[in-house]
Protein backbone atom coordinates (compact mmCIF):
# COMPACT_ATOMS: atom_id res chain seq x y z
CA UNK A 1 0.00 0.00 0.00
CA UNK A 2 1.07 3.55 -1.28
CA UNK A 3 0.76 5.84 2.10
CA UNK A 4 2.91 8.80 0.57
CA UNK A 5 -0.18 10.93 -0.29
CA UNK A 6 -1.54 10.27 3.60
CA UNK A 7 1.84 11.24 4.86
CA UNK A 8 2.23 14.06 2.34
CA UNK A 9 -0.94 15.19 3.48
CA UNK A 10 -0.74 14.92 7.30
CA UNK A 11 2.88 16.69 7.00
CA UNK A 12 1.59 19.40 5.20
CA UNK A 13 -1.72 20.10 7.27
CA UNK A 14 0.78 19.66 10.50
CA UNK A 15 3.37 22.06 8.74
CA UNK A 16 0.57 24.66 8.46
CA UNK A 17 -0.66 24.67 11.79
CA UNK A 18 3.17 24.85 12.93
CA UNK A 19 3.05 28.20 11.12
CA UNK A 20 -0.18 29.27 12.07
CA UNK A 21 0.74 29.72 15.85
CA UNK A 22 2.53 32.97 14.82
CA UNK A 23 -0.94 34.00 13.56
CA UNK A 24 -3.77 32.02 14.50
CA UNK A 25 -2.52 30.30 17.21
CA UNK A 26 -6.04 29.35 18.37
CA UNK A 27 -6.99 27.96 14.81
CA UNK A 28 -3.78 26.05 14.45
CA UNK A 29 -4.52 23.91 17.69
CA UNK A 30 -7.58 23.46 15.76
CA UNK A 31 -6.00 22.13 12.68
CA UNK A 32 -3.73 20.08 14.38
CA UNK A 33 -6.08 18.46 16.53
CA UNK A 34 -8.46 17.67 13.95
CA UNK A 35 -5.72 16.39 11.60
CA UNK A 36 -4.31 14.12 14.37
CA UNK A 37 -7.80 12.86 15.38
CA UNK A 38 -8.49 11.59 11.73
CA UNK A 39 -7.74 8.09 10.02
CA UNK A 40 -4.76 7.64 8.15
CA UNK A 41 -6.83 6.37 5.57
CA UNK A 42 -9.49 9.02 5.49
CA UNK A 43 -6.31 11.69 4.82
CA UNK A 44 -5.60 10.28 1.80
CA UNK A 45 -8.69 11.26 0.12
CA UNK A 46 -8.40 14.66 -0.06
CA UNK A 47 -5.55 17.67 -0.44
CA UNK A 48 -4.38 19.63 1.80
CA UNK A 49 -6.16 22.90 0.48
CA UNK A 50 -9.16 20.79 0.77
CA UNK A 51 -8.74 20.34 4.57
CA UNK A 52 -7.78 23.14 5.81
CA UNK A 53 -10.62 24.78 4.18
CA UNK A 54 -13.10 22.14 5.49
CA UNK A 55 -11.92 22.59 9.11
CA UNK A 56 -11.92 26.59 9.22
CA UNK A 57 -15.54 26.46 8.58
CA UNK A 58 -15.67 23.89 11.29
CA UNK A 59 -13.82 26.17 13.47
CA UNK A 60 -16.09 28.88 12.77
CA UNK A 61 -18.95 27.17 14.58
CA UNK A 62 -16.56 26.46 17.60
CA UNK A 63 -18.18 27.72 20.95
CA UNK A 64 -21.51 28.18 19.44
CA UNK A 65 -23.39 25.34 21.73
CA UNK A 66 -25.23 26.34 25.63
CA UNK A 67 -22.45 24.73 27.81
CA UNK A 68 -25.00 22.22 29.07
CA UNK A 69 -26.13 20.91 26.02
CA UNK A 70 -24.96 19.48 22.42
CA UNK A 71 -24.65 21.09 18.80
CA UNK A 72 -25.44 19.37 15.71
CA UNK A 73 -24.75 20.24 12.49
CA UNK A 74 -25.39 19.02 9.03
CA UNK A 75 -24.69 19.83 5.62
CA UNK A 76 -26.20 18.67 2.46
CA UNK A 77 -23.63 17.72 -0.59
CA UNK A 78 -22.51 20.47 -2.49
CA UNK A 79 -22.64 18.67 -5.66
CA UNK A 80 -22.56 15.32 -7.52
CA UNK A 81 -20.09 13.30 -6.02
CA UNK A 82 -19.40 15.29 -2.55
CA UNK A 83 -20.71 13.66 0.78
CA UNK A 84 -22.96 15.27 2.97
CA UNK A 85 -21.23 16.36 6.63
CA UNK A 86 -22.44 16.00 9.98
CA UNK A 87 -20.53 17.84 12.70
CA UNK A 88 -21.26 17.73 16.80
CA UNK A 89 -19.97 19.89 19.26
CA UNK A 90 -20.23 18.71 22.54
CA UNK A 91 -19.04 18.17 26.19
CA UNK A 92 -16.41 15.16 25.53
CA UNK A 93 -17.92 12.02 27.28
CA UNK A 94 -18.00 8.55 27.34
CA UNK A 95 -19.63 6.42 24.90
CA UNK A 96 -20.27 9.75 22.35
CA UNK A 97 -18.13 8.07 19.46
CA UNK A 98 -19.80 4.87 19.49
CA UNK A 99 -23.23 6.28 19.50
CA UNK A 100 -22.69 8.76 17.32
CA UNK A 101 -21.58 5.81 15.18
CA UNK A 102 -24.54 3.65 15.66
CA UNK A 103 -26.93 6.95 15.16
CA UNK A 104 -25.60 6.85 11.38
CA UNK A 105 -25.88 3.29 10.66
CA UNK A 106 -29.26 3.16 11.75
CA UNK A 107 -30.30 5.16 8.66
CA UNK A 108 -28.27 3.39 6.27
CA UNK A 109 -25.13 6.41 6.20
CA UNK A 110 -22.29 5.11 5.06
CA UNK A 111 -19.30 6.58 6.73
CA UNK A 112 -16.06 8.29 4.32
CA UNK A 113 -14.27 10.30 6.49
CA UNK A 114 -14.30 10.81 10.10
CA UNK A 115 -12.46 12.91 12.47
CA UNK A 116 -12.94 13.11 16.16
CA UNK A 117 -10.91 15.86 18.37
CA UNK A 118 -11.10 16.39 22.02
CA UNK A 119 -9.93 20.52 22.52
CA UNK A 120 -9.05 22.54 25.48
CA UNK A 121 -11.80 25.62 25.04
CA UNK A 122 -11.93 28.38 26.50
CA UNK A 123 -15.63 29.53 26.61
CA UNK A 124 -14.92 32.83 27.94
CA UNK A 125 -12.02 33.67 24.66
CA UNK A 126 -13.75 31.25 22.09
CA UNK A 127 -10.10 29.84 22.19
CA UNK A 128 -8.77 26.58 21.86
CA UNK A 129 -5.62 26.16 24.23
CA UNK A 130 -2.67 24.08 24.31
CA UNK A 131 -3.11 23.24 28.18
CA UNK A 132 -5.50 23.51 30.39
CA UNK A 133 -6.59 26.58 32.23
CA UNK A 134 -8.43 27.73 34.98
CA UNK A 135 -12.65 28.17 33.64
CA UNK A 136 -11.39 25.70 30.38
CA UNK A 137 -12.99 22.77 29.28
CA UNK A 138 -12.81 19.56 27.37
CA UNK A 139 -14.67 20.19 23.98
CA UNK A 140 -15.45 17.16 21.84
CA UNK A 141 -15.69 17.43 18.32
CA UNK A 142 -17.18 15.40 15.90
CA UNK A 143 -17.16 15.70 11.65
CA UNK A 144 -18.62 12.95 9.71
CA UNK A 145 -18.31 12.74 5.87
CA UNK A 146 -20.93 10.43 4.80
CA UNK A 147 -22.30 9.33 1.40
CA UNK A 148 -25.88 11.24 0.43
CA UNK A 149 -29.10 10.22 2.33
CA UNK A 150 -31.85 9.12 -0.04
CA UNK A 151 -34.44 11.31 0.92
CA UNK A 152 -34.82 14.58 3.58
CA UNK A 153 -36.84 12.32 5.81
CA UNK A 154 -33.92 10.45 5.59
CA UNK A 155 -31.76 13.55 6.67
CA UNK A 156 -34.41 14.24 9.49
CA UNK A 157 -34.06 10.86 10.89
CA UNK A 158 -30.55 10.81 10.98
CA UNK A 159 -30.75 14.17 12.53
CA UNK A 160 -33.47 13.58 15.16
CA UNK A 161 -31.55 9.93 16.00
CA UNK A 162 -28.35 11.97 16.53
CA UNK A 163 -30.34 14.46 18.94
CA UNK A 164 -31.68 11.48 20.69
CA UNK A 165 -28.58 9.24 21.23
CA UNK A 166 -26.45 11.88 22.81
CA UNK A 167 -29.09 13.41 25.16
CA UNK A 168 -29.19 9.62 26.78
CA UNK A 169 -25.44 9.98 26.63
CA UNK A 170 -25.47 12.74 28.49
CA UNK A 171 -28.06 11.23 31.03
CA UNK A 172 -25.97 8.68 31.23
CA UNK A 173 -22.90 10.13 32.26
CA UNK A 174 -24.91 12.13 34.45
CA UNK A 175 -26.45 9.55 36.15
CA UNK A 176 -23.24 7.44 36.86
CA UNK A 177 -22.40 8.55 40.29
CA UNK A 178 -25.99 9.04 41.19
CA UNK A 179 -26.77 4.96 40.28
CA UNK A 180 -23.91 3.33 42.00
CA UNK A 181 -24.34 4.99 44.71
CA UNK A 182 -27.79 3.48 44.86
CA UNK A 183 -26.88 0.39 44.30
CA UNK A 184 -24.18 0.96 47.77
CA UNK A 185 -27.20 1.90 49.07
CA UNK A 186 -29.70 -1.02 48.13
CA UNK A 187 -26.59 -3.48 49.53
CA UNK A 188 -26.56 -1.23 52.68
CA UNK A 189 -29.87 -1.96 53.29
CA UNK A 190 -30.01 -5.20 52.61
CA UNK A 191 -27.27 -5.89 55.32
CA UNK A 192 -29.33 -4.06 57.69
CA UNK A 193 -32.34 -5.34 56.74
CA UNK A 194 -32.76 -7.91 54.86
CA UNK A 195 -35.25 -9.16 52.79
CA UNK A 196 -37.29 -12.28 53.73
CA UNK A 197 -35.81 -14.43 51.55
CA UNK A 198 -33.50 -17.00 51.62
CA UNK A 199 -30.46 -16.18 53.27
CA UNK A 200 -28.32 -17.72 50.81
CA UNK A 201 -30.29 -15.99 48.10
CA UNK A 202 -29.74 -12.93 50.16
CA UNK A 203 -26.30 -13.42 50.66
CA UNK A 204 -25.54 -14.14 47.02
CA UNK A 205 -27.66 -11.02 45.71
CA UNK A 206 -25.67 -8.42 47.81
CA UNK A 207 -22.04 -10.12 46.30
CA UNK A 208 -23.54 -9.49 42.74
CA UNK A 209 -24.61 -6.49 43.09
CA UNK A 210 -21.17 -5.36 45.43
CA UNK A 211 -19.69 -6.56 42.32
CA UNK A 212 -21.37 -4.81 39.85
CA UNK A 213 -20.52 -1.79 41.69
CA UNK A 214 -17.16 -2.26 41.15
CA UNK A 215 -17.28 -0.68 37.99
CA UNK A 216 -17.74 -4.16 36.30
CA UNK A 217 -20.59 -2.94 34.80
CA UNK A 218 -21.98 0.15 32.60
CA UNK A 219 -24.94 1.27 34.15
CA UNK A 220 -27.07 3.16 31.83
CA UNK A 221 -30.38 3.91 33.72
CA UNK A 222 -32.79 3.41 37.21
CA UNK A 223 -35.49 3.58 38.05
CA UNK A 224 -38.11 3.11 41.20
CA UNK A 225 -41.24 1.07 41.26
CA UNK A 226 -44.14 0.61 43.74
CA UNK A 227 -45.68 -2.43 43.67
CA UNK A 228 -49.87 -1.51 43.77
CA UNK A 229 -51.93 -4.33 44.11
CA UNK A 230 -50.32 -6.93 41.11
CA UNK A 231 -49.14 -3.44 38.74
CA UNK A 232 -45.63 -2.28 39.70
CA UNK A 233 -45.88 1.46 39.00
CA UNK A 234 -42.49 4.27 38.73
CA UNK A 235 -42.06 6.02 41.19
CA UNK A 236 -42.35 9.80 39.71
CA UNK A 237 -39.05 11.83 39.81
CA UNK A 238 -37.24 8.33 40.49
CA UNK A 239 -35.48 8.21 37.08
CA UNK A 240 -31.66 7.98 36.45
CA UNK A 241 -29.56 7.66 33.34
CA UNK A 242 -32.02 6.88 30.16
CA UNK A 243 -34.50 6.40 32.50
CA UNK A 244 -34.88 10.08 33.32
CA UNK A 245 -37.25 10.66 30.87
CA UNK A 246 -40.48 8.79 32.71
CA UNK A 247 -41.47 8.13 28.74
CA UNK A 248 -38.91 5.72 28.23
CA UNK A 249 -39.69 1.94 28.63
CA UNK A 250 -36.80 -0.85 28.35
CA UNK A 251 -39.09 -4.11 28.77
CA UNK A 252 -41.21 -5.53 25.72
CA UNK A 253 -44.15 -7.75 25.64
CA UNK A 254 -44.86 -8.66 21.78
CA UNK A 255 -44.52 -5.46 19.84
CA UNK A 256 -45.33 -3.26 23.12
CA UNK A 257 -43.09 -1.75 25.35
CA UNK A 258 -44.33 -2.29 28.94
CA UNK A 259 -43.47 -1.19 32.64
CA UNK A 260 -43.22 -5.27 33.27
CA UNK A 261 -44.21 -8.48 31.76
CA UNK A 262 -46.18 -11.60 32.95
CA UNK A 263 -42.49 -13.18 33.69
CA UNK A 264 -41.90 -10.39 36.31
CA UNK A 265 -45.45 -10.36 37.74
CA UNK A 266 -44.59 -13.95 38.10
CA UNK A 267 -40.99 -13.80 39.95
CA UNK A 268 -42.68 -11.04 42.61
CA UNK A 269 -44.88 -13.71 43.36
CA UNK A 270 -41.56 -15.71 44.27
CA UNK A 271 -38.91 -15.43 47.45
CA UNK A 272 -36.08 -14.77 45.20
CA UNK A 273 -34.50 -11.14 46.07
CA UNK A 274 -33.09 -10.17 42.60
CA UNK A 275 -34.19 -10.80 38.76
CA UNK A 276 -31.50 -10.81 36.01
CA UNK A 277 -33.33 -9.92 32.68
CA UNK A 278 -32.84 -8.36 29.38
CA UNK A 279 -33.65 -5.26 28.41
CA UNK A 280 -34.93 -4.09 25.00
CA UNK A 281 -33.45 -0.51 24.17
Amino acid sequence: MNEAPFIETRTDLLARAQVLLNTEPSFARFLRAAVEATDPEDLKTRSADMLEALFRKSYARLGKRELANHRIYFMPAEGPGHPEILEIFSTDMPFIVDSVLAAVRSVGGTIRFFSHPTLQFDPQTYRVLEMPQPGSRLESFLHLQIDPLPSDAARSALIAETNSVLTDVGRVVAGWRPMLERVRQIIQHWHDHPPKAPPQAVAEGMHFLGWLAEHNFTFLGMREYRLEGSTLEPVPDSGVGILEDPKARFLRSGPDYVEMTPQHAEFLKGPEPLMVTKANV
